[in-house]
């Protein structure tokens, strides 16, 4: 009976320690490839001629999607124990830090035109993961030399893969 439990402990062990098995862990530290990134990018507001006394009304969205290792020349980033990263290329890399918290990234650095950066993770394995963020600017330009006013929303949506 003794010999029955062990061969079934040691099945059960064997079976729970699969490496094939991506929901062993969920950590962000080590060394990531970008494999895949879309990017929407979305201009919405309205361009007003002073001079005709016209107003256009913007309103443009466009999405490109890249996948494959030789379009990103190398990029990835490095998320090391300390709470530093580097973010990488085939010819230079940028540092910065980072903290991880429930699927929610936050890197601090002027990496991205902004001091803090918040990004969503998602479907975070041993080998790959998901990032999605949302980086929005307002532009109102008033040029009375040339007799126009605008005022823009600027949105980029990212969502990149990563594999390690």
């Amino acid at each position: 009976m003794k010999k029955i439990l062990f061969i079934a402990l040691f099945a059960v062990t064997a079976i729970s320690c699969d490496k094939k098995d991506n929901n062993n862990t969920n950590s962000i530290v080590g060394r990531w490839m970008v494999s895949q990134n879309s990017v929407t990018e979305t201009e919405i507001g309205t361009e007003t001629d002073l001079i005709d006394d016209t107003t256009i009304n913007i309103n443009i969205t466009e999405t490109n999607t890249a996948s494959g290792d030789s379009l990103f020349d190398g990029l990835g980033v490095e998320f090391l124990t300390d709470g530093s990263l580097i973010f990488f290329d085939n010819s230079d890399s940028e540092t910065a830090t980072y903290s991880y918290s429930n699927s929610t990234l936050t890197i601090y650095g002027d990496l991205f035109d902004e001091d803090t950066t918040v990004i969503d993770v998602s479907n975070l394995t041993s080998n790959s993961m998901n990032w999605n963020w949302t980086y929005t600017e307002r532009e109102i330009e008033s040029d009375s030399s040339q007799g126009f006013i605008s005022d823009i929303t600027y949105t980029e949506t990212n969502a990149f893969s990563f594999t390690k």
